[in-house]
């Protein structure tokens, strides 16, 4: 009855109600490493508050997430992305326009390659979003 995803269920339900409540109006980015996969299927998927509400929220990292590679996840040594980025539909447009993006940032690249980056930094790739409000 209890484990880590009835958790993660749990803290997307009270995440997307906060949201809902107290900043209906507000352009809303919540991201960090939430340690699930959001392209499971429906009946295991702890971000099914955000999910089942499309015209509402989007996941930016959706389409890494639904096109995993050893270069584009921010979880290598899974092949997942793990960190991700949601967007209110205040900042649908603003993240639809041209030059906007969201994506996995290769850090090991700049710090002597990956076993370097784990052992000195972390597990997992940052993940960068670009987006011009107007």
């Amino acid at each position: 009855d209890w484990d880590e995803e009835r958790r993660r269920l749990l803290a997307s339900t009270l995440l997307q109600e906060y949201i809902a409540e107290q900043l209906s109006e507000e352009r809303v980015i919540m991201l960090g490493d939430l340690n699930d996969q959001i392209q499971e299927p429906e009946t295991t998927n702890v971000f099914m508050p955000f999910l089942s509400r499309p015209q509402e929220y989007a996941f930016t990292t959706m389409p890494i997430a639904l096109n995993p590679t050893p270069n584009t996840v921010s979880y290598p040594s899974y092949n997942s992305i793990l960190d991700h980025i949601l967007i209110s539909d205040e900042l649908f447009t603003d993240f639809a326009a041209t030059g906007n993006l969201c994506r996995v940032i290769r850090v090991e690249n700049h710090v002597g390659g990956l076993s370097q980056y784990y052992s000195t930094i972390s597990d997992h790739r940052p993940v960068g979003l670009r987006i011009q409000a107007y």
